[in-house]
């Protein structure tokens, strides 16, 4: 009975057995016996339960405590050094597994269901859609790739592939991660509005932002990416990071990545121009807090390029005096 509960993974069956085997060659009482249970929040034995054991030969108890004693020495052999909690000589099973619960209980973990509600209404939850989309982004897999990939480590980790009600379409991961990204680029083009046009700088001057591009082959495809850099501003004095001699808070992230449309300064200006205003959609103030390219000199022609197109756009689509500043013409 033991290993076969062990072996469908229903650790606090065989941690409450342990405690149940000792109970019965010591000739305690079952009160006993469901407290030891309970403080470990154990299901409690009934007393069919426990009469089963207690009836049973020593010799047959003493080797049924002689296989707990194996299998916790193994488990303490193989239990990895980074792990916070150890199975202890003399340890119940069922407390070592109660343990394990309250510090993964502890940690914040993500939420463990991959869809919220039944049928026809199951969504994935947008904390299964993030993890997947981290997963895809960070290891570079393809969407098209994921969901079989998903289920071989199912069969790895599982010991059987995922069912129907667990598995998702392509397209469902596709639109999520869709979502999950318009939901970020709203999110950050606030906080930017709010550092570049709501937040008054401590000298008057305005505060700006900068690009940084460059190709970059990756499996044989070149690459164009954008990078936008700046200043979040001051750094609060009361904070720990204070220092009076470096008292900024730099920002660097990628705004753009893609495959080269062209090789000239033109194409490249185009698609980082692209970036710019994808970005920062209709907020024209933001866009013309841009300040320019801060690439190395092989790319002098096309930050200078992208600038006369946002400028230019500028124009059109918000005030004729983006162009300028502080009453000169930003070149």
């Amino acid at each position: 009975m033991r290993k076969a509960y062990f072996d469908e993974g229903r650790y606090e069956e065989v941690g409450r057995l342990e405690v149940a085997l000792q109970g019965a060659q010591e000739s305690l009482e079952l009160p006993v016996v469901n407290r030891t249970i309970s403080q470990a929040n154990g299901r409690v034995l009934s007393k069919d339960e426990y009469e089963a054991l207690t009836s049973l030969p020593a010799a047959k108890l003493t080797r049924y405590s002689y296989n707990f004693d194996r299998l916790r020495d193994e488990i303490i052999e193989r239990t990895p050094t980074f792990i916070p909690f150890k199975l202890l000589s003399g340890m119940f099973l069922l407390q070592y597994h109660y343990s394990g619960e309250l510090y993964n209980s502890n940690q914040g973990r993500i939420d463990h269901k991959m869809y919220d509600g039944d049928g026809g209404n199951r969504v994935m939850t947008y904390a299964t859609a993030a993890v997947f989309r981290h997963i895809i982004l960070s290891h570079h897999i393809s969407i098209t790739t994921f969901p079989l990939l998903l289920c071989s480590f199912a069969v790895a980790l599982l010991g059987r592939p995922l069912e129907t009600k667990e598995f998702f379409s392509i397209r469902t991961v596709r639109n999520h991660i869709v979502r999950l990204n318009i939901i970020d680029d709203y999110n950050i083009s606030k906080e930017f509005r709010k550092v570049f046009t709501e937040t008054k700088p401590p000298y008057g001057f305005l505060r700006f932002w900068y690009t940084a591009t460059d190709d970059a082959k990756q499996k044989k495809i070149t690459h164009h990416v954008t990078l936008r850099s700046g200043d979040y501003g001051p750094r609060s004095e009361e904070g720990d990071d204070f220092d009076p001699d470096f008292n900024i808070r730099p920002f660097f992230d990628s705004i753009g990545v893609g495959p080269s449309v062209t090789k000239d300064n033109n194409g490249n200006a185009r698609r980082n121009f692209d970036d710019i205003c994808d970005v920062c959609g209709t907020d024209y103030e933001v866009q013309s807090r841009y300040n320019g390219n801060a690439s190395d000199n092989a790319a002098i022609g096309e930050g200078v390029k992208t600038c006369e197109l946002n400028m230019a756009y500028l124009k059109t689509q918000w005030d004729a005096k983006a162009d300028e500043l502080y009453g000169e013409i930003r070149d």
